[in-house]
């Protein structure tokens, strides 16, 4: 047969290991689940290619709330929130409940080598994820939104009163008729003063001011945590068959993926927690440090295939 015959050139990269059959393999990891096809290209290399998708896993935190005034951090949440029922006969949380869960989906690419003619199961790899920047989410928890409205509508009325807004606007926007008596407004504030605004506590600049965290306009608060869209891979793996079935595969890859550094963990107010915020406490100040010693991202999973034909 003419050797540039297709059918000749089919035969002579089936006899050569290449594309001469295909695996569907699931993954469970680090980088969440996934599924992948994976060929081989020579008798020594395959490609693989995929999609991971995060689950999204709820963890919780928690942040509390302070009294904020003169660039000094108080302890008189309890005054405000007294305050704060005298007039909406509602009470305030004193403490924020947060949800942080990991997000993302990404595509994934990579080529085996296997390196030990006699032993093709272990391989090493390089390769890339391509796909979200955005890597995970805090944000409050429903059942807190009337306290963080709370938290809006007093720090609303608090610069109302001192900026004597009540000389020439209404006490509720929109109705005007709803003028504050001056003397009655002056009394009000003077009950306020000492306490300034209200937020949570999260760290201190570098400068040494606090960060005081206030919900934004939708009466929320949260962040979101930020890596490159395009991440190189090196790693190692195993993959062979338990049993007399060569058709099924087990395996693991063990890696890092180079994700441009830390993560940048962006508040809903614009600030940088991975790099402006010091001092962060409590579990939210764990979480902050190990994304911060996070330059590259240790990369895990565990693999399933099946061979197609």
């Amino acid at each position: 047969m003419d050797p540039g015959h297709p059918f000749t050139i089919f035969d002579n990269m089936r006899i050569n290991n290449v594309l001469n059959h295909l695996d569907l393999g699931l993954n469970i990891g680090s980088n969440g689940v996934g599924l992948e096809l994976a060929a081989p290209i020579t008798d020594w290399a395959r490609v693989r290619a995929g999609v991971d998708v995060m689950p999204h896993i709820n963890i919780p935190m928690h942040f509390n709330v302070v009294t904020y005034a003169d660039g000094q951090v108080g302890n008189n949440f309890d005054r405000v929130q007294e305050i704060m029922t005298q007039l909406t006969n509602y009470d305030m949380d004193e403490v924020i409940d947060m949800k942080a869960k990991p997000t993302g989906v990404n595509f994934r690419f990579m080529v085996d080598v296997m390196p030990i003619p006699s032993n093709r199961n272990w391989h090493l790899t390089v390769g890339f994820l391509v796909g979200s920047n955005k890597m995970g989410t805090v944000a409050n928890t429903p059942e807190e939104m009337p306290s963080l409205l709370m938290m809006n509508l007093y720090n609303y009325y608090y610069d109302y009163l001192e900026d004597k807004r009540y000389m020439d606007e209404p006490f509720l926007p929109g109705i005007s008729d709803a003028y504050l008596d001056p003397e009655t407004a002056q009394q009000i504030f003077e009950k306020m003063k000492p306490y300034g605004h209200l937020g949570m506590h999260v760290g201190d600049f570098k400068d040494g001011t606090p960060y005081i965290m206030e919900p934004g306009k939708d009466g929320m608060v949260k962040a979101s945590a930020f890596v490159n869209r395009f991440k190189p891979y090196v790693g190692i793996g195993y993959s062979g068959a338990p049993a007399r079935d060569k058709r099924f595969k087990i395996g693991f890859d063990l890696g890092v993926l180079f994700w441009g550094g830390a993560p940048q963990v962006i508040t809903h107010d614009g600030t940088n927690l991975t790099r402006d915020v010091r001092h962060i406490s409590g579990k939210v100040g764990d979480y902050m440090g190990l994304i911060r010693g996070l330059k590259v991202c240790p990369s895990l999973s565990f693999k399933m295939s099946y061979t197609l034909f």
